[in-house]
């Protein structure tokens, strides 16, 4: 009984200290003056984007614009190929629709291809906010942090910073991840969903420095 009550002290501790932590930590901001500022509320299709895997599609709710991924495969990847950018601030507002296998929004960064990329995804069945390395199509947790589940058919912002090889992300400006790999360098940045999940993503915006 001793040990066990040590054991989840010690877990506690290291919990609070973390979560501390996250909060004491400053917001790395791009401040680069040769930075480039993009922003895509969809009013012009899907122009600026190469979709990769899924199904996507335009569509209006209300005065907003939104891309949506409507189908069923193993991932759904879109990247906006305009510039490809080593250090990047990324928002977009996402919607969790349906899915009984995932319900997911994420966003993609410094992109070589459809299958090389840095992912951070929010997932409402899971409830939890995770930056992956992608490889040649094999995924890789780098981080994962617990997050009040988005509700279905309810906005979320998600954002990503990345400098050298740091990386913030934040779900409804709360930071949860603070990181760091140095595996890919540069590329596109995009958004992302997995299997039967039907997401609404409106409001993207970039601000990046290219190499």
């Amino acid at each position: 009984m001793k040990i066990s009550i040590l054991l989840l002290f010690i877990f506690l501790f290291a919990k609070t200290c973390n979560s501390q932590q996250l909060l004491n930590n400053q917001i790395n901001e791009i401040t680069d003056p040769l930075a480039i500022v993009q922003k895509d509320n969809f009013e012009t299709g899907k122009s600026k984007w190469e979709i990769a895997y899924g199904t996507w599609q335009i569509r209006q709710d209300g005065t907003d614009m939104l891309l949506s991924h409507t189908s069923d495969e193993d991932y759904g990847v879109a990247l906006f190929k305009t510039n490809a950018f080593k250090d990047v601030d990324v928002t977009i507002n996402f919607r969790p629709i349906s899915g009984e296998n995932d319900q997911s929004g994420g966003i993609i960064f410094r992109a070589k291809d459809k299958d090389n990329y840095y992912l951070v995804r929010a997932n409402a069945l899971e409830g939890n906010l995770r930056f992956y390395k992608t490889i040649d199509g094999n995924r890789q947790t780098l981080q994962s942090a617990s997050i009040n589940k988005p509700t279905k058919n309810q906005w979320n912002s998600l954002r990503i910073i990345m400098k050298g090889d740091h990386i913030q992300a934040f779900l409804n400006g709360k930071m949860f991840l603070d990181e760091h790999d140095s595996s890919l360098t540069n590329g596109y940045v995009g958004l992302w969903t997995k299997a039967d999940s039907e997401t609404d993503f409106k409001g993207f915006s970039v601000k990046g420095v290219k190499n």
